[in-house]
Parts: C-alpha cells; sequence; structure tokens
C-alpha cells in the first residue's frame, strides 16, 4: 500500500472545524502535492444538536499527550502494513501528534485534538458544513467519517472518534493510484483507529 502524506492540519483541521470560516489555505506535502486546509477557530459554545456520548470515556490521555506514539503498539502498525518507522512531525499546533510510515513511504496520523473542545458534539454541529459525514461505532466509541471535501474516491479518508465527551482523536490518509487500498481508505483509517483504541483503553 502507498499513501501520500496526510498532514494532522489536513486531517483534523479541514474534518472538525470545517464551516467556521470560509477562508481556505493549502498546505505542502512531502511529495509536492497541496492539500486543502481551513484557517479557522475552534467553536466554543454549547450547539444545539444531537450527537452520541461517550460511554465509557478513556481518562488516562496524559499518557497519550506525552508520547502520542503510544496510541499504537508496533505489532499493531504491521497488521495494517506499516513498519515500526514512527515520528512526531514538528508542527504540534493541533494537538499532540504521530505518524507511522511504511517501508514504502507510505504514512498515516493520529492526533489528538486540541481545538475541539466540544469533543464528537463539535463535529456534529459542522455537519452541514462538511463535503460527507458518516456516523460510526468504533469499539463502541462515537465517531464520524467527514472532512471538508469528500476525496473518498481519490483514495483519502478522515476518521474523527469521542474519546471521552471533550476529546476527541483523528486518523486520516491518503493512498496513491494503484495501491491495493485507494478504493477502501475509510477501512484503513477504521482498523487505525479500532487498534488505537484498544490499546488507550487497556491502561486505566
Amino acid at each position: 500500500m502507498k499513501l501520500s502524506t496526510v498532514s494532522a492540519a489536513v486531517a483534523a483541521t479541514a474534518l472538525l472545524l470545517a464551516g467556521c470560516s470560509n477562508g481556505e489555505a493549502g498546505e505542502p506535502t512531502s511529495n509536492g502535492e497541496t492539500q486543502p486546509t481551513v484557517d479557522v477557530g475552534p467553536r466554543t459554545t454549547t450547539p444545539q444538536v444531537s450527537a452520541p456520548q461517550v460511554t465509557d470515556p478513556i481518562e488516562n490521555l496524559d499518557k497519550y499527550n506525552e508520547d502520542p506514539c503510544a496510541m499504537l503498539t508496533t505489532q499493531q502498525a504491521k497488521k495494517i502494513g506499516y513498519a515500526a518507522d514512527i515520528r512526531r512531525p514538528p508542527d504540534q499546533d493541533n494537538g499532540p501528534e504521530c505518524e507511522w510510515r511504511g517501508k514504502d513511504s507510505s504514512n498515516f496520523t493520529i492526533v489528538l485534538l486540541n481545538k475541539q473542545p466540544l469533543g464528537i458534539t463539535g463535529v456534529y454541529q459542522n455537519k452541514s458544513d462538511l463535503g460527507y459525514f458518516e456516523p460510526v461505532d468504533i469499539n463502541g466509541y462515537p465517531g464520524v467519517f467527514g472532512g471538508a471535501i469528500d476525496n473518498r474516491d481519490n483514495g483519502a479518508c478522515a476518521l474523527s472518534v469521542g474519546v471521552t465527551d471533550e476529546q476527541v482523536i483523528n486518523v486520516g490518509g491518503r493512498f496513491h493510484l494503484g495501491s491495493p487500498d485507494r478504493d477502501r481508505p475509510c477501512e484503513v483509517m477504521k482498523q487505525a483507529a479500532e487498534m488505537a483504541l484498544k490499546t488507550m483503553s487497556s491502561v486505566r
């Protein structure tokens, strides 16, 4: 499998903060492509929307704020085609982030977002502004496949999962032409999120 680099700003900002502003920006990737981002701030008022609550919150988040790469074990990453090559991108503006890379330079990121204080409810609040919005259950936690632009047909997917009523993790990746996973990017993101939640839930 092969993905283009997906930054936290793309996966997180476009998914969770879309619709708060009309300003758009572009963010370069390592292969010279420009991914769309939305330059906005978080919504902090209580929205009048119905969103699922987190019934079994993961409270031990300090560990992952300090070491976001601990959200996945090496064995888990290998199960979805990634080697042990992990890194923390220097830009942590959207929250603690880790990137997993494969032998063929494929990669995906997981971010503990710090710009969506309303948790998964904030994602539901932005529903009408998103290019796609599909609720999903991830190991009993409320999630949403969604982004400002729907690029799923081009091998891109972003997934947001509420781990507490105030905290969201975002998983994002994009597959190149020729990748066997290009037609199922959201399935791969779902697998990564399921594994991360399993790891995070095991340490109480």
